[in-house]
């Protein structure tokens, strides 16, 4: 059996690492691996493949436009003629992402097999592409994998019923495969870990309000800045307080011992909301809402009001009690290859 594991982002290789690493050691069927190049810099992709022992990719696309319509495009019609060459039998896609929908579509016209792992997110605000990315593509798939019970519950709610299955993160399995290598390591402590990219926080004007609401805790920090994040702030000359230091991209390693280590966490991703959860890390989420439901139920995660000065809102929620802690399943990839064979 042939199967292709499309990815192109950053959490999309954290996902396929610990995937790729169980099925190199227990080979259940020839897996081909496909870069979209939607992250090119490498500090957001080569590093991931070198550190974390990913497989090398049999296709490697070449982005040649800013224009994400005409990416979507490339992605697609290069990977046909990669899937039709190999004789593909089964595609695998992660996530929420452009990579994603483009794999999607590709193996629906296609008539292969379609994998979704992590199915079922919903943050329900169609303004954000990635959650029309991840119901058109739940909707096209032939084998849903879900993280969690209520993602299944809200594939139900939209009449997808079959070949369902909650299977955990791979991120959670990757945590861990590390941690029995690295051991529990802490490179120093009482820090926060800010993160974010999204084109709405890093505007001008917002990113002035963060730095200056964090000026206001007697705490350092760790800033790891997205390469267009920093374009902004460089090319608005905008000052960074002395308690905030900002760095390049942190590679998997690092940003998990730096995850780790810290008392708290700032940001707008979505991986890095469950891991939090799973190392126990109080996470501030900088969105108006979440597809990561669990974290913000069990009260390790909570959404950012936005109107409140973010140095008194930290504050508050560092008091607020998590009620429980991860409890999902951590052999994902097991699971996974299961459903496919």
């Amino acid at each position: 059996m042939n199967v292709c594991s499309l990815v192109g982002t950053r959490p999309q290789f954290l996902k396929l690492a610990a995937l790729d690493n169980y099925i190199q050691t227990h080979n259940p069927f020839d897996h081909f691996i496909v870069h979209s190049g939607q992250h090119f810099d490498s500090n957001m992709s080569d590093i991931f493949f070198k550190q974390l022992n990913i497989s090398k990719p049999s296709l490697t696309i070449h982005r040649n436009t800013k224009s994400n319509i005409s990416n979507l495009s490339t992605i697609m019609s290069t990977l046909e003629c990669f899937i039709l060459e190999n004789t593909i039998d089964c595609m695998i896609v992660y996530g929420d992402c452009d990579t994603t929908l483009a794999g999607a579509l590709v193996a629906n016209k296609l008539g292969i097999k379609l994998v979704h792992i992590e199915a079922g997110m919903r943050s329900y605000n169609k303004n954000m592409p990635e959650e029309n990315n991840r119901v058109l593509t739940d909707h096209l798939s032939d084998i849903l994998l879900c993280p969690d019970s209520r993602s299944l519950e809200n594939l139900n709610k939209e009449n997808i019923y079959n070949n369902i299955k909650v299977v955990g993160n791979l991120q959670i399995e990757l945590i861990n495969n590390i941690l029995k290598k690295t051991g529990n390591n802490k490179p120093f402590s009482n820090y926060g870990l800010l993160t974010i990219h999204r084109d709405y926080n890093t505007n001008e004007c917002f990113l002035k309000k963060i730095f200056e609401d964090l000026s206001n805790i007697d705490k350092p920090f760790l800033f790891p800045v997205h390469p267009r994040t920093r374009k902004i702030i460089e090319s608005n000359d905008i000052k960074t307080p002395q308690n905030v230091y900002l760095n390049d991209p942190y590679d998997y390693i690092e940003m998990l011992s730096m995850l780790n280590g810290c008392d708290f966490v700032i940001t707008d991703s979505g991986g890095l909301q469950l891991e939090s959860w799973y190392l126990d890390k109080k996470c501030i989420v900088m969105r108006s809402e979440t597809e990561w439901k669990e974290p913000i139920k069990s009260g390790n995660s909570i959404l950012y009001d936005r109107e409140t000065k973010l140095d008194q809102f930290i504050q508050s929620f560092l008091e607020i009690e998590t009620k429980y802690k991860y409890n999902l399943p951590v052999n994902t990839s097991e699971l996974i290859c299961k459903s496919i064979i």
